[in-house]
């Protein structure tokens, strides 16, 4: 009789590839001895990951801006955050 395996990936929170071939392979036990340890061929799959890296340049007063002009404040500063699966705007 046919019988349906699911398979359930794992949710982590690590950047992987998309769409990676992964092959999952399968061990037969059974209390039948025509069944116990039979071959059981390999399953190849598409893991889709839905983790995304993105890098946040936070400004100063909502902006950068330096000056060459002797005298003039020739400095600036901004923040820079990594981000792990940012919210969607």
């Amino acid at each position: 009789m046919a019988q349906t395996v699911v398979v359930t990936s794992v949710e982590d929170n690590v950047e992987q590839p998309l769409n990676r071939r992964v092959t999952i392979s399968h061990n037969a036990t059974s209390a039948d001895p025509v069944y116990d340890g039979i071959s059981i061929p390999w399953v190849g799959a598409t893991v889709v990951d839905d983790d995304t890296a993105d890098v946040r340049v936070m400004e100063s007063a909502g902006f950068t801006s330096v000056s060459e002009a002797v005298g003039a404040g020739q400095t600036d500063t901004y923040t820079v955050v990594l981000i792990l699966n940012p919210p969607m705007t």
